[in-house]
């Protein structure tokens, strides 16, 4: 499996990339059109308390940060309209892996962005046993 870093401090928070590379959270947030600048701006300033607070996602009101599916503990971040899903890593401490970013539409999260969250997930502590973990580093140009 492989992960990319997107902020590391006291919490390291990952984004989980396909076998080529693409990373869907990356690749959706860099894609948005100006109206969502702002919120993609608010959602990274909450990454970076997450990742440099003693609490990490614990220190976020339910209107930043909250259970998206309570059986599989799929969490997601908020900003705006904007919504990021993640999960702790079972394996390791103060790990967070982000599996999608997206707008929300309606009240409920589209059970197709739970239900692939919730593979990404199995997907990870399988890799994490086999000793499968990959984690990119991004070239300096």
């Amino acid at each position: 499996m492989l992960l990319l870093p997107i902020k590391s401090g006291t919490w390291k928070i990952y984004a989980f990339c396909e076998k080529d590379g693409r990373c869907q959270v990356l690749s959706f947030l860099g894609g948005l059109n100006l109206k969502y600048h702002g919120s993609r701006s608010r959602l990274f300033a909450i990454l970076s308390r997450a990742s440099t607070e003693h609490l990490g996602p614990n220190q976020f009101p339910v209107e930043m940060s909250h259970l998206a599916s309570n059986k599989e503990k799929i969490y997601e971040f908020i900003a705006g309209d904007l919504r990021l899903l993640w999960f702790y890593s079972p394996h390791e401490k103060r790990v967070i892996i982000c599996s999608a970013a997206y707008l929300k539409k309606t009240q409920k999260t589209d059970k197709k962005l739970i239900a692939n969250a919730i593979e990404i997930q199995k997907q990870y502590s399988l890799a994490y046993q086999d000793g499968n973990i990959s984690i990119l580093v991004e070239e300096d140009n």
